[in-house]
């Protein structure tokens, strides 16, 4: 585990990369300890970010998933959400992002987790621009973007396919 605290870090929350909602260190450990596929992704995303594969980003969202909700067989955040909310009746706080936002997150914390930390014991680092990674400049501070999906419109979204659901 340890090659890839650095990544798991900047993943579950640090100073510069918000944690997921109601999800603390110590269940994000617990969830890397029954998923141990993404052991070897949070490591390869701490030596090599620029190595994102699709796969890598499947484990990432499975990881999530399983973090929100333990023996589950959903893997897809979209899915996992709706699962949550309408059937299992979990109130808005309680379910993971959307995977729209989990996307930008994910440049955020590559970003932080990968390229940063991953070369604190180099004497130059290469570090791409914080622009493409899911931060803007603004007023001469590093901001994190705005997601595609807002707030509003993914709570109407999931509210309505709930309704259906029920008809």
């Amino acid at each position: 585990h340890a090659v890839g605290l650095p990544f798991f870090h900047a993943f579950t929350g640090c100073d510069t990369v918000s944690a997921f909602r109601r999800k603390a260190k110590k269940s994000a450990w617990q969830t890397l300890e029954v998923f141990p596929d993404s052991t070897d992704v949070f490591t390869r995303l701490s030596k090599r970010p620029h190595s994102l594969l699709q796969t890598v980003m499947e484990i990432k969202e499975a990881f999530v998933c399983i973090m929100y909700e333990r023996g589950t067989d959903t893997f897809a955040v979209n899915k996992a959400r709706l699962e949550l909310f309408a059937r299992k009746q979990r109130s808005y706080e309680a379910i993971p992002t959307t995977l729209d936002a989990l996307m930008e997150y994910k440049n955020r914390t590559v970003y932080q987790g990968g390229h940063v930390w991953g070369q604190t014991l180099e004497c130059f680092q290469c570090l791409p621009s914080p622009e493409n990674c899911g931060w803007q400049k603004k007023k001469k501070r590093k901001q994190q973007l705005e997601t595609k999906m807002d707030h509003f419109y993914s709570c109407r979204s999931l509210l309505s396919r709930t309704i259906k659901m029920r008809m």
